[in-house]
């Protein structure tokens, strides 16, 4: 390896170990991913520099174009401190020589910087039929880090007009992969010691909302969500927090870890309570209360999760509302066995029209559409 990739590593190794040592504890769930992801974008981009290949790209031409692409948490600016950075090398024709050599060469590099590296080396028609075959490669939040803009565009365009033109496919995969999920992660262990990333309310589920979002109703930013009607009523700045919240202590493992440890195992939930200063009391211990914030946290991500999808799923598939008796208060429908709000009306600050909701659905031995669930505990927090 040329010496002048070497301290390039030293470098990073050396921003990354201030970063893990820093006192964490102070800074926001978002605040870390920002900075560790800058990190990581300085650090490719002086790699690809020193070897010349910001030069190499520019100069080459149609047919010959080259892009390099963060995928997944990386290329929504997420990245954990322990999560792979996951790469793909998207070429037109057959790689240069030269180009090839020194894409190799950072790839080593990544490697001696202790950087667990997901990547995969295709052309544009390769990448679309890799998306079509392969529902967990993250391909969906993807950013163009270096080379052809061009390139990155036309593929881009390519993507989401082949999703857009799916739509119904693509919320079916989402609901089949969530469903697979919890089948495996749902069990008692994982409610004990959940993991932060896959287990119901982890982070993942931030992954579905923000894929159907952006493909099936043009949210290009998660905020968006509060043009749509439908979705009007989401506390967005909750669920931010949430996930925020989510973020800080999954940084937080991965530091006191040194490894991609998302499952917050009995030992790491003391560690970790008392690294953020969780008090012993009289009749709940530090450790309580703090998988206490963990589960109202991952509780807040399911529900809007859940409530999301199913809406979301009765947009493209709809469902006839059910007979009812004549007493059945008006406000209200039946969809599929659950009481909602009739016309998928918002919700207003509306502490009678929950309770109602909870009556009539007793009454009918009907389920509480989640979006009432989710108010309710909305409002048992205010009282």
């Amino acid at each position: 390896m040329p010496a002048f990739c070497d301290e390039a590593v030293v470098h990073f190794l050396r921003d990354r170990t201030e970063i893990i040592q820093g006192d964490l504890t102070k800074l926001s769930g978002g605040s870390i991913v920002h900075n560790y992801t800058k990190l990581v974008d300085r650090f490719l981009g002086q790699l690809f520099l020193l070897l010349g290949l910001r030069t190499e790209l520019s100069r080459a031409r149609a047919g010959e174009r080259v892009a390099l692409l963060a995928l997944g948490s990386y290329g929504n600016k997420e990245l954990c401190l322990a999560s792979d950075v996951d790469l793909m090398i998207l070429h037109e024709g057959p790689l240069l020589r030269g180009i090839e050599r020194a894409l190799l060469q950072v790839l080593y590099s990544l490697w001696d910087a202790k950087l667990e590296v997901g990547y995969t080396i295709v052309t544009p028609p390769e990448a679309l039929r890799l998306l079509n075959e392969d529902f967990g490669t993250p391909v969906i939040g993807f950013r163009l880090l270096l080379g052809s803009r061009s390139l990155f565009r036309t593929f881009r365009d390519k993507v989401f007009s082949n999703l857009e033109r799916n739509k119904q496919d693509m919320l079916g995969k989402v609901l089949a992969e969530k469903k697979r999920r919890e089948d495996k992660y749902g069990g008692e262990e994982y409610f004990i010691e959940p993991d932060l990333k896959e287990s119901t309310g982890g982070l993942r589920d931030f992954d579905y909302i923000r894929w159907i979002a952006r493909v099936c109703f043009g949210c290009v930013r998660f905020s968006d969500m509060r043009r749509l009607d439908a979705f009007s009523h989401f506390e967005i700045n909750k669920l931010a927090y949430s996930k925020g919240f989510l973020l800080k202590i999954r940084n937080l493992l991965h530091a006191s870890t040194f490894n991609k440890e998302d499952r917050l195992l009995i030992e790491h939930q003391e560690r970790l309570s008392n690294l953020l200063n969780y008090p012993e009391g009289p009749y709940i211990t530090g450790p309580s209360h703090f998988m206490k914030d963990i589960y109202l946290h991952m509780n807040r991500i399911r529900y809007v999760t859940e409530e999301f999808l199913t809406k979301a799923k009765d947009l493209f598939y709809p469902t006839s509302a059910e007979p009812l008796h004549a007493s059945f208060p008006g406000e209200f429908e039946v969809v599929k066995g659950n009481v909602v709000l009739k016309g998928g009306a918002p919700f207003e600050d509306d502490l009678i029209l929950v309770l109602k909701a909870f009556k009539a659905a007793n009454e009918q031995g009907l389920f509480l559409g989640s979006g009432f669930i989710w108010e309710a505990r909305s409002k048992e927090k205010d009282y």
